[in-house]
């Protein structure tokens, strides 16, 4: 360790090795996600919702969500598993 100490201290002095620069001030934390209106998580929602009575709350009529559901759809290369149109390929959709 003192070696370390040693040899830094020497080749600071010579000129050598420039002191470290201090990092950058980090970005603030992202504010944490707002709680749902009604006070359920989605998984909540959907454990507390009888079999068969969970509803889509999207249209499939509403074109900007279906235009974000295939984006994201294929940018998490869903299709690798799910197939090109959703209706599954080497797994079950």
């Amino acid at each position: 360790m003192m070696c370390v100490a040693g040899l830094t201290s020497s080749l600071l002095s010579a000129g050598q090795v420039s002191p470290p620069v201090p990092a950058a001030p980090s970005a603030p934390a992202p504010a944490a996600p707002a709680a749902p209106a009604n006070g359920m998580t989605p998984v909540q929602r959907a454990d507390a919702t009888p079999r068969g009575q969970l509803k889509n709350p999207y249209s499939d009529g509403d074109a900007a969500v279906v235009q974000s559901g295939n984006q994201s759809y294929l940018k998490y290369a869903c299709s690798g598993c799910h197939g090109g149109n959703g209706g599954g390929g080497m797994c079950p959709p």
